[in-house]
C-alpha cells in the first residue's frame, strides 16, 4: 500500500504504470532517477512541487485503487 511516507522509488516499483501516469507529469522524469528516490518521500516531493494536502490524498488514492 502507498502512503505518503512511501518513498518515490517505492512508489515506481509498487505501481509502475499508476506511478508512470499520475506522477511523471508532475515531478518529471529526474525524480525517479535521482539518487534521492531512494530516500525522500512521495508526499514531501509533491508538496514541494505546489500540491496541497488534499491533492496529495487523490493521488496516493488513485495509485492505490489501480
Amino acid at each position: 500500500m502507498i502512503t505518503k511516507n512511501s518513498t518515490i522509488k517505492q512508489v515506481f516499483e509498487q505501481k509502475p504504470e499508476q506511478a508512470q501516469e499520475l506522477l511523471s507529469p508532475i515531478l518529471g522524469g529526474r525524480c525517479v532517477s535521482c539518487p534521492m528516490a531512494e530516500q525522500e518521500k512521495i508526499g514531501e516531493a509533491l508538496q514541494r512541487y505546489g500540491l496541497d494536502k488534499e491533492e496529495i490524498k487523490e493521488i496516493i488514492q488513485r495509485l492505490n485503487s489501480g
